[in-house]
């Protein structure tokens, strides 16, 4: 249940399969900014993937030693959790938005994000699978600015290090970008100090009690639906949502394909969270598109 005061204040500022089990207890070419400009994506180079060895711990190394961090890392650790403090728990975030390379189609990823925020969105993640890592960073360090000033959370996909660099408070990872690697708890690629907070993606039950116990602070159920973002990834269906909000014990998020026909779908399922990604970017009005969907997850968070 959540606090009507809460809700009137954060507005603004596979075929089907019967899960089983539960978490007990715990945590066992080209776009166009502002001032600056990025080279054609056509001629990115792909950035450093943690599939590859060690590429979680040494992807700060790619960074350009003429860039420095935006803050050193002990200072960075030291503002994160009063910053932290100020921003509402994830408990009490329901709309993740993204800025995404894939979607930006030569719009201001800069102004894209201040739309997203606009409108209602509580996380935003920046996504940016065919950007070199320097590039990420630039882009990252502007961005948290825009989210800081919202109350939003900034969210780094695929790299812990470089958002503790960038000042971002969230990293995301993939399955194989954790797990595969060799990883077992989130403090293995938090670096030292940080109060970085990390979220892990799942596609099965079994990967989320995993994600649950190797300490991720949320877990992203999915794809529920077929999705251009994950081509080739089977939908885990509405059973998994259901299966999640039956067992699952942290902020989950229900991301894949969800826009607002199938919403009532997803809600119905026990979802209180998504993840919204082409519905909201390819929406003419990004940030009327995220107050539609933020005043239905409000209404069915009551």
């Amino acid at each position: 249940m959540v606090n009507a005061d809460f809700l009137s204040q954060s507005f603004y500022g596979a075929k089907d399969t019967k899960f089983e089990g539960r978490i007990e207890n715990g945590r066992s070419d080209r776009i166009r900014t502002c001032d600056f400009q990025f080279p054609k994506l056509a001629r990115y180079q792909t950035a450093p993937r943690s599939d590859r060895p060690n590429a979680l711990s040494q992807a700060h190394r790619h960074r350009n030693p003429e860039m420095p961090a935006a803050l050193p890392l002990g200072l960075a650790a030291g503002t994160l959790r009063p910053r932290l403090a100020a921003m509402k728990p994830l408990e009490q975030c329901f709309l993740y938005g993204f800025v995404d390379s894939a979607y930006l189609d030569d719009r201001d990823p800069l102004e894209l994000c201040r739309q997203l925020c606009d409108g209602g969105a509580d996380l935003v993640q920046l996504r940016a699978k065919d950007w070199p890592i320097d590039d990420i960073a630039r882009l990252a360090k502007r961005l948290v600015s825009i989210t800081d000033r919202a109350g939003v959370r900034l969210v780094i996909n695929d790299h812990p290090q470089l958002a503790t660099e960038a000042g971002a408070p969230v990293a995301h990872l993939g399955q194989e970008d954790f797990f595969d690697a060799g990883h077992r708890h989130v403090d293995e690629v938090k670096p030292s100090g940080s109060a970085l907070e990390l979220g892990l993606s799942s596609h099965a039950p079994e990967q989320a009690r995993r994600a649950c116990e190797a300490g991720a602070d949320y877990v992203a159920i999915g794809p529920v639906f077929a999705t251009p973002t994950k081509p080739g990834r089977p939908p885990v269906t509405l059973d998994y949502v259901r299966w999640a909000a039956a067992n699952l014990d942290r902020p989950w998020f229900a991301i894949g394909g969800i826009d607002l026909e199938n919403l009532d779908d997803i809600l119905s399922a026990g979802a209180r969270r998504v993840c919204v990604v082409s519905e909201i970017l390819r929406a003419p009005d990004v940030a009327g598109a995220c107050r539609q969907f933020k005043e239905r997850l409000l209404s069915a968070a009551c």
